[in-house]
């Protein structure tokens, strides 16, 4: 039987969900030394780390995390990154290692 309210019963989470979201995935898919996303750097390259484990270099950019894919210059076969669209579903964030 459907009941019905005069005011609308929208839900948005309860208290005990963290702002960063990681409360709702399984900690055991992140990556030794993944923090959460929430305290990603503003500016530079990291890597998000989606909740399936999967990995890609990333930035933050206008209050979401951008993809950055290599794209090869055919003539001089120079590369550079830009950016490939938003990922959505990530939880956790790895620094990029510098080579040495």
């Amino acid at each position: 039987m459907v009941k019905y309210a005069s005011i609308p019963q929208l839900r948005y989470g309860g208290s005990s969900r963290l702002t960063d979201g990681v409360s709702r995935y399984d900690t055991s898919k992140a990556p030794p030394g993944a923090m959460p996303i929430s305290s990603a750097p503003e500016n530079g390259a990291f890597y998000a780390v989606e909740a399936n484990g999967q990995h890609h270099l990333a930035i933050r950019h206008r209050g979401t995390i951008q993809r950055l894919k290599e794209f090869k210059d055919f003539r001089g076969g120079a590369s550079q990154y830009r950016m490939d669209g938003m990922i959505a579903n990530t939880p956790w964030w790895v620094p990029v290692q510098r080579a040495k």
